[in-house]
């Protein structure tokens, strides 16, 4: 609404949620979803989580959802990911439309920091990593 992207952009991303629809058909019994989920948010000692704080966005939903903010946790802590993956699936296996459900809610996410972004250059960096998911999804169409 507030011309943030091009139509064609915008044209691409509702093509591309058409196509995988039915990837949510397959979402499991909805969780509870932190939906800040980044190391700020985190307490540890000697390496393990001892605490996940400020849930105040906290809502029911897809699981896959929490990991929309797995760039981060590779900026912050490089290798971080493929902890948080191995302690992930020692509780619980991923489904097999996984990475493409979190590509999706990393694609919005990206989209909401576009909306709220501070300045120009930051809203076109977040622009690339919409486009970014954007093509990697329409690649596994």
């Amino acid at each position: 609404a507030a011309n943030l992207i091009p139509q064609p952009l915008y044209d691409r991303m509702q093509s591309v949620l058409i196509a995988h629809r039915a990837t949510f058909e397959y979402v499991r019994q909805p969780r509870l979803l932190h939906w800040d989920y980044h190391f700020g948010n985190l307490l540890q000692r000697d390496g393990k989580i001892t605490a996940v704080l400020d849930f105040e966005w906290a809502l029911g939903g897809d699981p896959a959802h929490d990991f929309n903010r797995r760039t981060e946790w590779e900026e912050q802590c490089p290798g971080s990911m493929a902890w948080v993956y191995d302690g992930y699936t020692s509780l619980m296996p991923l489904q097999r439309s996984h990475e493409t459900r979190v590509t999706l809610y990393e694609m919005f996410w990206f989209l909401v920091c576009v909306i709220d972004a501070p300045n120009v250059m930051e809203a076109n960096m977040m622009l690339m990593r919409v486009i970014d998911r954007l093509d990697w999804l329409e690649e596994k169409r």
